[in-house]
């Protein structure tokens, strides 16, 4: 069994839990923890820590290169079979850690009904396993038996608690900063790309060893926007949101609450200035200068929420903010919108693989 996206930490037997905000956790890999798969593995898991060959990772056990994996899956049977003592409650959900067939019957020797990929969730039909197989039922509502040792508890990550934790770990300037854009060019409309290019991080859909700029081109890029210069749509933003991994939709200023409430992160437009006179500090940019960066900038603009604190602050990620992100008040965040726009996309990870890029495009 794969290990490259999993955390393990000690835990009472017989299962070993993943969880994402514990200290001492250790990766496999530098992935960074949000890229890491959001599942508790089971106890297997922890037998084949020491040897990754032992447990099928080695080359005779690549069932998607080989592209049958009776034989492949069949020689996991004694680590499978650890797991017979497992039950859970109908309806609890498991993640594919390792593609695994779907059969017809709890045998690996039976006909496979279809192949279900890494990331998929599934629900548990039949509380106890059979010969270390699980009855499920796939999204589609497929039911068929899967080898237990390629599944795991399904526990997402708490993506809006890490955010608020330290939510300047993700925070990006769209033009040139030497802490957050060291490379960015010196000028730019970037503010949406931007925008969504910290909740594409924070929702570890952005590939390890990118800088801040190749991050928000990345983006950019998704968007069918190949410049530095030149406004962005809601549904250009919609378009990248699906192409690099996220679940979306549109939303309005009044449903922010509720989204936020329901782990969602939202690229928001507005209008930080009033365009009918420049000179007069906004509500929303008052904060702003207060913390030292004197804001004029009046146009259209887009920038990232992250959630909302306890104390009914929210937190957010303005790219063109000097130092970081920023908490503001109900009232600060509404006067955001209030000379127009006031809408955007709400975007969160998914329980699936993502999908087909190709299959995206401007809603």
């Amino acid at each position: 069994m794969s290990l490259h996206r999993a955390f393990i930490r000690p835990a009472p037997s017989p299962l070993v839990t993943r969880g994402a905000s514990h200290p001492g956790e250790r990766a496999f890999t530098g992935t960074k923890l949000r890229s890491l798969l959001p599942v508790v593995a089971f106890a297997s898991v922890v037998a084949c820590a020491t040897s990754l060959t032992a447990c099928g990772d080695g080359a005779t056990n690549d069932h998607d290169a080989h592209g049958d994996d009776a034989t492949a899956e069949s020689s996991d049977s004694t680590s499978a079979a650890a797991l017979s003592k497992a039950t859970f409650e109908r309806d609890t959900r498991l993640v594919v850690t390792e593609r695994v067939a779907l059969r017809d019957a709890a045998a690996f020797d039976a006909t496979p009904a279809e192949w279900l990929d890494v990331d998929t969730v599934v629900t548990v039909k039949k509380s106890a396993p059979t010969d270390g197989f699980y009855d499920v039922a796939t999204p589609a509502g497929r039911v068929g038996w899967a080898n237990g040792q390629r599944l795991a508890f399904f526990a997402p990550p708490d993506y809006v608690g890490l955010a608020l934790a330290d939510p300047n770990a993700d925070f990006k300037r769209q033009s040139r900063d030497p802490v957050w854009n060291p490379d960015g060019p010196w000028t730019s409309d970037n503010c949406a790309p931007t925008s969504l290019a910290m909740l594409v991080e924070v929702f570890g859909r952005e590939p390890d060893g990118l800088t801040v700029q190749e991050s928000i081109e990345r983006v950019s890029h998704a968007m069918d926007r190949y410049t530095n210069e030149g406004s962005v749509s809601a549904a250009q933003v919609r378009q990248a949101a699906c192409k690099l991994g996220l679940e979306y939709h549109y939303t309005r200023h009044a449903d922010l609450d509720a989204e936020l409430a329901s782990g969602h992160m939202i690229v928001l437009f507005g209008y930080p200035g009033d365009p009918a006179n420049p000179s007069r500090v906004t509500v929303y940019q008052q904060p702003f200068r207060d913390r030292g960066y004197t804001y004029r900038y009046d146009g259209g603009h887009a920038i990232a929420v992250f959630g909302k604190r306890a104390n009914g602050s929210y937190v957010v990620g303005d790219p063109l903010s000097t130092f970081g992100t920023i908490e503001l008040t109900d009232a600060q965040l509404a006067d955001f919108w209030a000379r127009g726009m006031g809408y955007g996309t709400s975007v969160w990870r998914g329980q699936g693989p993502p999908v087909d890029p190709s299959t995206c495009h401007e809603i």
